[in-house]
C-alpha cells in the first residue's frame, strides 16, 4: 500500500463528505487506502458512514468517541498500512493527480515531505485546472529555507509562495496538500488538547532543526480548501479566546524570545489572533452583551498568560505594532474595532444609494 488519505469527520454535510472521496477515488493514482475516522458522529450519520465501504473497497470507516481533530488524526495514523499519509478535511476536495504527483516527487528526490499549492475558495470547482507539464521543484536544503517557510506560515510574505494570478498559494500553515513519510507522520502527532491552530503547530514542528526532515515544495495545484459557511473559522465561536490560547501559549514559548524575521513575523500572527478573538467572540451578531461587557471580558483575558506577557512584549515593535498592542492593553481596540465596522458600513450604504 503506498498512500494512506486520513479523513477525520464530525457530521459534516453528507454531500460535501461524497465530493471530497469522489476526488480521491478519481485519482491518476489508485494505490491508496481512505480512511475516515468518525470522531462521534451522531448514530444516523454512523450508519451512512459504514454505507461508504460498499462504495469502494479502498475505504475504511472507524468510529470512536468524540476527542477533536487532532486525536482523530492520529487515530488515523495509527491504523494506516501505506507507506505515505495524506491528511484531507471532509468538505474540501483534491486535484485528480495530486498522489501521482506527489508519490513521484517524494520518491525521485528522497524526500520526508512534499507540500503542494492549494486555493482557498468558498466555490467548488466545476472543472479543475490544466495541469502543469512539469512543475517547479524546490528543495528546502538549507536552515535559511527553511526559516523562510517558518516566516511565510506565520505572515504569508514569501513572494516566490504567494497567491499566483489564480489564486494558488503554498499555505505552508495547515496539513493540507502534505505528502509525508508514515513515519514522520508517526513522529509528528497533533498536540491532543488543541483544536483550533493544531496543524500550525504540526507545520512548524516538522521544520525544527531537531526532525532535519528534507522538505520539498512543489509548484502544482493540489488542494481545494473549501471555505463553507459552518466551518469552524467561518462562524461566531464562544470558545475561541480558550482555543487560541492554547497554540499560542505552545508557540509563544518557542518563538516570543525570538528576534528578525521569524519573530517579526510571528507577531504579525498573533496580531491576527488577537483580531479573530474579537471579531469571532465579543463582535459576533451572536453575541448580545453590551459592548461595555464585551470589554470587560477581553480585558479581563488580556490580563492573564499568555496574553499579557505578548502585550507587554509588544512595546519593544516598531511603531505601527506597537500602537495596535498599546490599544489592547489600554482596552481601546475593541471600541476602534467598532468604529471602523460602522464606517464600513456607512461607506457601503452610501455607495449602494
Amino acid at each position: 500500500m503506498k498512500v494512506s488519505v486520513i479523513i477525520p469527520v464530525y457530521n459534516t454535510l453528507y454531500d460535501d463528505l461524497l465530493q471530497c472521496i469522489d476526488s480521491i477515488i478519481r485519482q491518476t493514482f489508485s494505490d491508496f487506502e481512505i480512511i475516515i475516522v468518525d470522531d462521534g458522529s451522531n448514530q444516523g450519520y454512523k450508519e451512512l458512514l459504514d454505507k461508504l465501504q460498499t462504495y469502494d473497497s479502498r475505504i475504511k470507516i472507524f468510529h470512536k468517541e468524540n476527542e477533536g481533530v487532532s486525536v482523530a488524526r492520529n487515530f488515523g495514523v495509527a491504523q494506516a498500512l501505506g507507506e505515505y499519509i495524506l491528511f484531507v478535511d471532509a468538505d474540501d476536495l483534491l486535484t485528480p493527480w495530486l498522489l501521482e504527483s506527489g508519490v513521484s516527487v517524494i520518491e525521485r528526490e528522497k524526500c520526508d515531505v512534499v507540500i503542494g499549492k492549494i486555493i482557498t475558495t468558498s466555490e467548488r470547482p466545476v472543472s479543475f485546472p490544466t495541469r502543469v507539464s512539469k512543475a517547479d521543484f524546490e528543495l528546502l536544503d538549507t536552515e535559511f529555507k527553511k526559516g523562510e517557510l517558518e516566516e511565510h506560515i506565520f505572515a504569508k510574505n514569501c513572494k516566490r509562495w504567494q497567491c499566483d494570478d489564480e489564486g494558488w498559494e503554498f499555505n505552508g500553515e495547515g496539513c493540507w496538500a502534505h505528502l509525508l513519510k508514515k513515519e514522520v507522520a508517526e513522529e509528528i502527532h497533533f498536540i491532543q488538547d488543541v483544536s483550533v491552530g493544531e496543524d500550525t503547530i504540526w507545520a512548524l514542528t516538522m521544520l525544527s532543526d531537531k526532525h532535519n526532515f528534507r522538505v520539498g515544495m512543489l509548484s502544482e495545484p493540489w488542494y481545494y480548501y473549501i471555505q463553507n459557511n459552518y466551518s469552524v473559522l467561518n462562524k461566531y465561536n464562544p470558545r475561541i479566546v480558550e482555543q487560541l490560547t492554547k497554540p499560542v501559549e505552545i508557540l509563544d514559548r518557542i518563538y516570543g524570545g525570538k528576534n528578525g524575521n521569524i519573530y517579526d513575523a510571528y507577531t504579525d500572527w498573533i496580531l491576527m489572533k488577537l483580531k479573530q478573538i474579537c471579531y469571532r467572540a465579543y463582535l459576533a451578531k451572536e453575541n448580545k452583551d453590551t459592548l461595555l461587557k464585551k470589554n470587560k471580558d477581553l480585558s479581563i483575558v488580556l490580563r492573564n498568560e499568555p496574553w499579557k506577557t505578548i502585550i507587554e512584549r509588544g512595546q519593544d515593535h516598531p511603531l505601527l505594532k506597537r500602537i495596535k498592542f498599546n490599544l489592547y492593553k489600554h482596552n481601546l481596540m475593541l471600541y476602534l474595532y467598532v468604529v471602523v465596522r460602522r464606517v464600513r458600513n456607512l461607506m457601503t450604504f452610501r455607495w449602494k444609494q
